[in-house]
């Protein structure tokens, strides 16, 4: 009889603990929600917006720290506590390592992601009740306050702000939604840099010198930093550093790629994972719904990038563009 029982306890044990983590393995996030289904509806963006000022809350951002700390550092307030990453901001002795400036970063970024997320919902949101222009305004507001605040707190320079030496921010304008989306990204500088003009000639003349570059004084068309027509590239004489370079990689998708070749470029940029923003147009897509113009331009930006940062192409499966630059 008493083996009996001991028997049937341990069945009934066996069966809560199987019960129990067949109900775990099967729990679903109670306080998290994919990006992909929260907001496909006019009230599920509306909610995520209010989820975006709420950024603004919280104690390492306007909640407390990022004012209080900062006015600690400046001598405007004093620390008469124990907290010893406070004590450095007193004593103006920060540490690499001091949590309330990792902790910053974080929730001022974690805020900025939130707005992207938004943003690109609400761009593929089609619903005649929902006002788009104003949700997107005030998301753009939010994520432009946010960039500005990590300037004032992590830019500039030891002699201020609109320096020629003053250090900028990562400028994160699409929603990390991948691991791939996550990958770091050049710091965009504090003070925008015109072209250099020198450097883009001596890149001409030993790359491409059966183009001629043109500088003018005027926006081409009347809206655009450059452009690549009439078999030349014309560079408006203030336009960011590097236009000319997206200008040489358009040059050579019109005049040297044949189209498998683009078509094999523009295959592999649609098979990315995530999103991506496109400036020109001002829109943010999935790499999937990309159009061949989207990618043209996309593509142009990523070679500008490597010329300027000696990088690399995201596109692997064309070498052609890139061996044709690096002779």
């Amino acid at each position: 009889m008493k083996k009996m029982l001991n028997i049937k306890l341990s069945l009934l044990t066996a069966l809560i603990v199987f019960s129990s983590c067949e109900k775990i393995i099967d729990q679903q996030p109670q306080t998290s929600l994919s990006a992909e289904t929260a907001y496909t509806t006019r009230q599920g963006i509306e909610a995520g917006l209010l989820g975006c000022y709420n950024a603004l809350q919280s104690t390492s951002y306007y909640g407390l720290e990022f004012w209080a700390l900062s006015d600690m550092y400046a001598g405007v307030i004093l620390h008469t506590g124990t907290f010893p990453t406070y004590a450095q901001f007193n004593n103006k002795q920060l540490l690499p390592d001091n949590t309330n400036v990792t902790n910053m970063w974080n929730a001022i970024y974690g805020g900025i992601n939130r707005v992207n997320t938004i943003i690109a919902s609400a761009d593929k949101l089609n619903d005649p009740a929902f006002n788009k222009m104003q949700t997107v305004g005030e998301a753009r507001f939010l994520r432009a306050l946010m960039h500005f605040d990590l300037l004032r707190a992590f830019g500039g320079s030891a002699t201020g702000f609109n320096k020629a030496d003053g250090r900028g921010i990562p400028v994160r304008i699409s929603p990390t939604l991948s691991p791939e989306d996550a990958s770091a990204i050049a710091l965009t500088p504090e003070v925008q840099r015109t072209e250099d003009f020198q450097r883009l000639q001596q890149f001409m003349n030993a790359n491409l010198p059966q183009f001629a570059v043109y500088r003018t004084n005027h926006l081409i068309n009347g809206k655009a930093w450059g452009a690549f027509m009439n078999g030349a590239i014309y560079i408006y004489e203030k336009a960011e550093y590097g236009t000319g370079f997206h200008e040489a990689f358009e040059a050579v998708w019109a005049s040297y790629l044949t189209n498998a070749e683009k078509s094999g470029l523009i295959d592999e940029f649609r098979s990315r994972t995530g999103t991506f923003f496109n400036p020109y147009s001002n829109q943010t897509k999935n790499y999937s719904e990309a159009t061949d113009w989207d990618v043209k331009e996309m593509l142009a930006d990523e070679f500008k990038d490597y010329v300027i940062h000696s990088g690399k192409m995201h596109v692997k499966a064309k070498e052609k563009t890139r061996s044709f630059f690096q002779g």
